[in-house]
């Protein structure tokens, strides 16, 4: 495997894009990749995550606990206190009840943004898995 290809897991790589543009990561072929984007995916259903950008770090703390969850978790409020534990190690024994206190206090749409955005991704790489799976795939 190249050494500029970092697994985090079977569904989740990180890469640094410009590389990829310059031919520097042959094993992957992805299609019109633009460096300014933070996330693409590839055929087969994987999330490859842009090194270059400052937050990828964070982005993959949280992808990684999305990829675990249920379908029936993805975008509803379940997943958003899971979430929300997730990125505050410190409530993770909270109840749903205090963690919408606190959430009260602080940036709400800030981070129901970033849950929901995150949840697209990750339900995206579930469809494009599924439709690889079957051999009809309509991405890439």
């Amino acid at each position: 495997m190249n050494k500029n290809i970092e697994v985090i897991n079977e569904n989740l790589w990180v890469v640094n894009f410009d590389y990829v543009n310059m031919g520097y990561i042959k094993e992957l072929s992805l299609k019109n990749i633009n460096e300014s984007e933070y996330a693409t995916f590839t055929q087969d259903g994987k999330v490859v995550l842009n090194k270059n950008k400052p937050i990828y770090k964070d982005i993959v703390r949280y992808l990684s606990w999305l990829m675990k969850i249920p379908d029936n978790q993805l975008s509803c409020n379940e997943g958003f206190y899971g979430f929300y534990r997730c990125m505050n190690p410190e409530t993770k024994y909270f109840s749903n009840e205090e963690i919408k206190k606190i959430i009260g206090r602080i940036d709400f749409n800030r981070i129901s943004k970033l849950y929901f955005n995150l949840c697209d991704i990750e339900i995206e790489r579930r469809r494009i898995q599924q439709l690889f799976m079957k051999g009809s795939v309509t991405y890439g």
